[in-house]
């Protein structure tokens, strides 16, 4: 008899327990994100430098962030941040002996928000 009235026991419980608790809602991951623009930066002298910004919709200070060039920019330091909310800065630099035009070309943004997995 003791050990039915524990059966008994455990399967009220048991249901009483998932009637009182409800699902909760999972809010969607962070996801990736790939801006572009073009962007045709001024001559650069030496010990110069340019910048830009990207509009990357949901970007927030502290987000990683990483940048590209449709062009070969082995001679030029290149950096890119979130500089305010929905803006990356790309940072454009000549350490080089002498001046460097770049041409014209497509410039990317890939942001990568905090939580991303």
């Amino acid at each position: 008899m003791l050990k039915f009235m524990k059966g008994l026991v455990a399967s009220f419980s048991l249901v009483l327990f998932a009637s009182v608790v409800a699902p909760v809602a999972q809010a969607d991951p962070p996801q990736m994100r790939v801006v572009s623009k073009t962007y045709d930066p001024a001559s650069m002298a030496t010990l110069t430098g340019t910048s830009t910004t990207i509009v990357v919709p949901g970007a927030v200070i502290g987000d990683m962030v990483e940048c590209s060039s449709s062009l070969d920019v082995a001679l030029i330091n290149v950096g890119c941040y979130v500089s305010a909310a929905d803006t990356v800065t790309v940072r454009l630099f000549n350490g080089t002996a002498g001046t460097i035009d770049l041409a014209s070309s497509t410039w990317r943004a890939f942001l990568f928000p905090k939580g991303i997995k």
